[in-house]
């Protein structure tokens, strides 16, 4: 069977505030051979339910539940070795995308040959207005993004990324 050209790891832990703007966000990339891995870490909110709702509306959404809360690192490393895609993307499940986003660094990582690409963090309000001006292009040549499958190392992160990329 061949997989989605990108899977996406989103691991979660009460983010139903953030949630609906995320995966729509990715929803309307240009790049549609996509998968999406939820894992959500045992949240005391609604944020199950909702992606539930999402995951009815759209195949491509699978939701993976965590049987006790062992932070992000292990939530993201569950769906890594969920993934069949031949690209990973890392999306928080506070994080909004423009349109382009992953059709673009995908074909940047074709055409270059690249094992692991990576784009700008813009820092956002909640209503998305700018909370911090872009990096300076030899700032945004600092690597971040999407890991060719097989290339990644397990994540080692102990702490949730709070904040908005839009």
């Amino acid at each position: 069977m061949v997989g989605p050209q990108v899977s996406v790891v989103m691991a979660n832990y009460n983010g139903a505030a953030h949630l609906g703007g995320a995966i729509a966000a990715l929803q309307a990339q240009t790049l549609t051979d996509w998968e999406l891995l939820f894992v959500d870490d045992v949240s005391t909110d609604d944020s199950v339910a909702l992606v539930k709702r999402m995951a009815e509306a759209d195949g491509r959404v699978r939701i993976l539940i965590q049987a006790v809360n062992a932070g992000p690192a292990a939530a993201r490393n569950r769906a890594l070795d969920a993934a069949q895609g031949r690209w990973l993307a890392v999306v928080d499940s506070d994080d909004v995308q423009r349109p382009g986003r992953q059709a673009r660094l995908l074909a940047l990582a074709e055409r270059t040959g690249a094992r692991a690409v990576a784009d700008n963090q813009l820092i956002c309000d909640a209503d998305l207005s700018l909370r911090a001006p872009p990096l300076t292009p030899a700032q945004a040549r600092r690597p971040h993004g999407s890991t060719r499958r097989g290339s990644s190392r397990r994540t080692g992160s102990t702490r949730p990324c709070r904040t908005s990329a839009c």
